[in-house]
C-alpha cells in the first residue's frame, strides 16, 4: 500500500531519493574531520531487564587536519564490561568501538603499529555491511542467510511494505513498514520491519533515521531499534544523537541485549 499527502512529490520519486542519497554517511564522516567532544553510555541486561555491565564516558576527538586522534576525559564500568585481560567483554563493544572511537596512539606513531588480525579484518568486513544497512537502507547486504531480505525496494520485496510519505513543516517524512499479514505469515521474511527517513525539504538532507531490523536465521538472530539525529553545526551537518536498543544471539556465544547512547557535546576550537 501506497499513501502521500499533497507536498510535490509521489512516494515512488522519493524513493529514488532515498536510494541515491549518501547525507546521511557524509555526516558521520563529517565526524572524522573535526575537533569535537561526547558522551558515550553503554549498559548491558540479562534476560530479567537487570544491568550486568555498563560504561559510560566523555571522550574528546582532536583533528589536525590530517589525522583524528582520541582522549578520553572520564569514564567509568561496571560488571564483567571487561575481562581478565582488560578487553571488551563483548562483541557489541568491539563493535561500537570500530565505529564510534579512534585511535589514541599519536599520529606520528601509526605506522609502527602492528599489522592487523585476521579477526579485526573479519569485524571490519562485518561493520562495513552493517554501514550499508545504516546508510543506505533498502540496499542487498552481503551478510549470510540474509542477502536480498534487506533489499526492501526490490521487485520481490517491495510488494510486502505498506509506504508513506508525509509534509512535516519545513521536512517531508518518509516511512515503510512491513505489512503486517505477510510478517504474521512470514517472519523471516524480511530483516527490515520499518524504516522512518526524515529529510529537510530545501536540500533533501537526512535529518533522522528510524529503523526496526528483526530476523531469525537459525544460527543467529537479532531484534534491534535505533535512531540517528542529525543537526547543523557550522555549515556541516553531523549525527547529534544515536540510540541502540536490542539484541543479538549467536550460536556458541551468549545473547547480548545492550542499548547504548551516543551524545554529541559540543565543536572544540
Amino acid at each position: 500500500m501506497i499513501t502521500a499527502e499533497r507536498g510535490g512529490f509521489s512516494v515512488e520519486e522519493f524513493i529514488k531519493i532515498i536510494q541515491q542519497d549518501n547525507s546521511l554517511e557524509q555526516s558521520f564522516n563529517n565526524l572524522r574531520q573535526i575537533s569535537y567532544t561526547y558522551s558515550n553510555d553503554i549498559r548491558f541486561h540479562n534476560n530479567k531487564g537487570a544491568i550486568k555491565a555498563s560504561y559510560q564516558s566523555q571522550n574528546k576527538q582532536s583533528y589536525n587536519g590530517l589525522c583524528q586522534w582520541m582522549e578520553v576525559l572520564e569514564e567509568s564500568a561496571s560488571g564483567d564490561y571487561y575481562n581478565r585481560f582488560g578487553n571488551y567483554n563483548y562483541y557489541t563493544s568491539d563493535l561500537y568501538d570500530r565505529v564510534f572511537y579512534q585511535s589514541s596512539i599519536p599520529c606520528e606513531k601509526r605506522a609502527q603499529v602492528a599489522k592487523v588480525s585476521r579477526a579485526k579484518k573479519i569485524l571490519e568486513r562485518r561493520i562495513d555491511e552493517l554501514k550499508k544497512l545504516i546508510y543506505t537502507p533498502g540496499k542487498e547486504a552481503n551478510i549470510p542467510l540474509i542477502g536480498s531480505k534487506t533489499a526492501i525496494f526490490s521487485e520481490e520485496m517491495i510488494e510486502h511494505y505498506d509506504f508513506s510519505l508525509k509534509s512535516n513543516g519545513e521536512s517531508y517524512v518518509f516511512t515503510a513498514t512491513i505489512n503486517p499479514f505477510y510478517n504474521q505469515e512470514n517472519p523471516d521474511g524480511s530483516v527490515v520491519k520499518y524504516l522512518e527517513v526524515k529529510m529537510a525539504k530545501e536540500n533533501f538532507q537526512v535529518l533522522s533515521r528510524k529503523y526496526k531490523l528483526q530476523y531469525n536465521a537459525g544460527i543467529y538472530r537479532f531484534d534491534i531499534l535505533m535512531m540517528v539525529a542529525l543537526e547543523k553545526h557550522d555549515d556541516l551537518y553531523i549525527p547529534v544523537e544515536i540510540k541502540y536498543d536490542g539484541y543479538w544471539k549467536i550460536v556458541g556465544k551468549r545473547k547480548e541485549n545492550c542499548t547504548f547512547r551516543f551524545n554529541f557535546i559540543d565543536f572544540i576550537e
